[in-house]
């Protein structure tokens, strides 16, 4: 969906980018330039969202990335108006469109719905038009915007970066003379955000050779902001980046990159927390809802720990039997009247490794509920308690702040106060 902007009729905005499956429109995906993604005409869950011949996901900050079985791949920036487009082989000699016919001969590229060879790539693109509130330009002469738009002058003088130093490893591969023009005359008619995206296309062209331009840090008005921790990256991926990936255990085409915002090799962007983290800090994600790192639920099969993005569920037939408990920790039988040291001092000899209490539990001063089922295992000696699979002292649990955890005694910088107290108890820090 194509449509001039309001705001400057000089500009044009892809509006939206709509995938039909199977010619039929209730399996159809569309994509929005505001990042919203229809299902049909139902929002998308969540992304990464899979459906039967169909995945779509954020790949980066900048582009949603439409994937299919039947071979074609759609990278969409809304913001930057951008569309690429990749199809398998197997549909070779079988395109139309503004796609050209995908057979190895330019000439009849611009080839129309009525088997016609238009001359211009302007009347080529016309005559696919699917609106009739499309209004089709006629007989308009072609006026430099530069000489219209004297305000943006300064923005096309900044695509001479294009031949010099910064993109000189690309040049022999893509010509550079071309998208200078390209580039001066985009910026004139719309500015800043033509700029950035002109300059952005010819380094994606580059990363196709393996070449990787890092233009943003040589031209200030198109420097990228990432927020969470992430860095900026020429071929970046969420696939395997982030902890909902964790979770589900996708795999990844290490082909699926583009540019854009993305965590450190070795973190991964939690969607609760909205930044990246370490593994032991990620969330876990499952088709019941999110769970906290370290949170303990309840299957038909076990409890499930969430640890290190990942829910580890442990069969009832698996527990441990007596005496088979690591070192430092009792075995508790739901069948023997034990009394072990419960939340906030309870009795928790009812509940079993289900009611034993953690470092976490006692900061938040949550309870057990009486109708929770009682369920056997190894668990810390009375006085007491869990964390990250050791039994420790009250005292010494750590207390945790901005999703970091510190140890009793260590001090936390911050602009406006210190906290700093080896006597408080962890539940009061």
């Amino acid at each position: 969906h194509i449509q001039p902007n309001t705001l400057a009729q000089q500009q044009v905005c892809i509006q939206s980018v709509t995938v039909v499956l199977d010619e039929d429109v209730n399996h159809q995906v569309t994509l929005t330039r505001e990042g919203e993604v229809l299902i049909g005409v139902n929002p998308a869950p969540a992304l990464p969202y899979t459906g039967d011949v169909v995945e779509v996901r954020r790949l980066t900050s900048v582009f949603v990335q439409l994937r299919t079985l039947l071979g074609l791949r759609l990278q969409y920036d809304g913001r930057g108006g951008r569309v690429y487009l990749q199809l398998d082989s197997q549909w070779r000699s079988n395109t139309l469109g503004l796609c050209g016919t995908f057979n190895g001969n330019l000439r009849d590229d611009f080839l129309s719905p009525a088997g016609m060879i238009e001359g211009t790539p302007q009347l080529h693109a016309n005559s696919w038009r699917v609106s009739s509130a499309c209004s089709a330009p006629v007989n308009q002469p072609i006026i430099d915007p530069c000489e219209i738009n004297q305000h943006n002058v300064f923005y096309a003088s900044l695509c001479e970066v294009l031949l010099g130093s910064v993109f000189s490893p690309c040049h022999g591969y893509v010509s550079s003379s071309v998208y200078q023009q390209q580039c001066r005359y985009q910026a004139c008619r719309c500015g800043n955000a033509c700029l950035c995206t002109a300059l952005a296309h010819y380094a994606y062209l580059c990363s196709k050779h393996n070449v990787t331009v890092n233009y943003r840090a040589h031209v200030s008005e198109c420097g990228m902001v990432c927020l969470g921790g992430m860095l900026y990256q020429s071929c970046v991926s969420s696939c395997g980046g982030s902890c909902r990936s964790l979770s589900s255990g996708e795999t990844c085409n290490h082909d699926d990159c583009a540019e854009g915002c993305g965590c450190s090799e070795g973190s991964y962007y939690d969607d609760v927390r909205q930044r990246c983290v370490q593994p032991s800090q990620c969330h876990c994600y499952s088709i019941g809802g999110v769970s906290q790192p370290g949170e303990v639920s309840f299957s038909t099969t076990g409890p499930c720990l969430c640890r290190n993005g990942r829910m580890e569920c442990v069969p009832e037939e698996r527990e441990p039997e007596r005496g088979q408990c690591p070192e430092g920790k009792v075995f508790h039988s739901c069948s023997e009247p034990q009394r072990l040291h419960g939340f906030q001092g309870s009795p928790a000899w009812r509940g079993g490794v289900a009611c034993e209490l953690t470092c976490r539990n006692l900061m938040l001063n949550l309870t057990c509920p009486p109708t929770t089922p009682c369920i056997p295992g190894c668990v810390c000696p009375q006085g007491l308690v869990l964390h990250r699979g050791e039994c420790y002292y009250p005292e010494n649990c750590p207390c945790a702040w901005l999703g970091l955890e510190y140890l009793p005694g260590e001090t936390v910088d911050t602009p406006c106060y210190r906290w700093y107290d080896p006597h408080i108890p962890p539940q009061d820090c």
